[in-house]
């Protein structure tokens, strides 16, 4: 498999840049990859097309405000992006202006939190943290760490908000499941009145969701790692084989539970780390159904969509989505692939 196969042409005014203002207004292609059916409904309307007898699987990781403003002491502002916990109050960081924070450098935010850089890598920094409590701090001062094809000149405080899925619990993440944003609490709430089945996993989106693919080969890619859970009782839950379809919803949820399960299609409980790579000529062990968003050309999540409905198939479903002026990635509309 080759990168160049997974391009496609995106108008820019597809790309959504804000959500609507309701969650499940959102439009839904369906993909009957059977008989290569595809149509349209409201997202919404979602309830009428699943059977008491289906389940929704989640993910229930919550974005955190990863993204602070300070200044260093001796002067000059500066942007941290905190990617990965080290220990107490210790993270790696994407920095801007990363030259400038060299070894030992001392960072302002707040009257309440300082730092210091405690090592000066050529991709990252690591920043030690003097606060009382961290996470209550980025919570007052931080800033939800919208995709680069989001464009703010200044932050929207109602991204906050926005940019989280209404499930979130497990706080952990610096880019949303955002397959889960068109759901509301009605929604899950009728979902569950017509007996359809909600299972939440934990799979914590690292910052590698938004890495590029260099190599036109892509067995050389190396896919970043993220760590995920799987509770013993959603485990058995999921085991247990049932008449109705079990629908996958995102792309990270997906690939929780294809890392988790073992070679016979069972999915294995706790705590583990995934970097799994899915590609066309992947079998897959356990997704039968998925609920996605459209994603960005020569991306990891395109090339799994493609593994998952076939390359064709996935091209003129896309190709459909853009003639119809369907809305592309985060903020976008979704597609359900049964």
């Amino acid at each position: 498999m080759f990168l160049s196969q997974f391009n496609f042409d995106l108008p820019d005014e597809l790309i959504a840049q804000y959500p609507r203002s309701q969650r499940d207004e959102s439009r839904l292609m369906v993909i009957n990859r059977k008989t290569e059916e595809i149509f349209e409904i409201a997202f919404k309307d979602l309830l009428s097309f699943l059977d008491p007898e289906d389940s929704l699987i989640f993910n229930d990781t919550k974005v955190f405000p990863a993204r602070l403003l300070g200044k260093r002491k001796a002067g000059g502002r500066l942007e941290l992006l905190l990617t990965k916990e080290r220990g107490h109050n210790c993270w790696e960081v994407l920095a801007k202006p990363g030259k400038k924070l060299k070894l030992g450098t001392e960072l302002f935010f707040s009257d309440r939190l300082t730092g210091r850089v405690i090592e000066d890598l050529e991709s990252y920094k690591v920043v030690q943290f003097d606060c009382k409590n961290l996470m209550d701090e980025l919570d007052r001062i931080g800033i939800i760490p919208l995709p680069p094809y989001i464009k703010r000149e200044t932050p929207d405080p109602k991204d906050k908000e926005s940019y989280q899925t209404v499930y979130a619990q497990s706080r952990g993440s610096v880019a949303a499941p955002t397959a889960g944003l068109h759901f509301t609490p009605k929604l899950l709430k009728e979902l569950a009145e017509k007996g359809i089945q909600q299972e939440m996993l934990t799979l914590h989106v690292g910052l590698g969701t938004f890495q590029s693919i260099v190599d036109e080969d892509l067995n050389k890619h190396l896919m970043h790692e993220e760590v995920f859970h799987v509770s013993q009782e959603v485990a058995s839950n999921l085991n247990q084989k049932t008449l109705g379809r079990s629908i996958c919803v995102g792309t990270t949820t997906l690939r929780a539970l294809e890392s988790a399960a073992n070679s016979e299609g069972f999915i294995e409980t706790g705590r583990n780390k995934t970097s799994l790579f899915i590609q066309p000529g992947y079998r897959f062990k356990y997704v039968d159904h998925l609920l996605t968003n459209f994603h960005l050309p020569k991306s990891s999540l395109f090339i799994l969509i493609c593994a998952f409905m076939g390359e064709s198939l996935a091209k003129k479903a896309y190709q459909t989505a853009i003639e119809k002026q369907f809305k592309f990635f985060s903020y976008g509309d979704a597609m359900l692939i049964l």
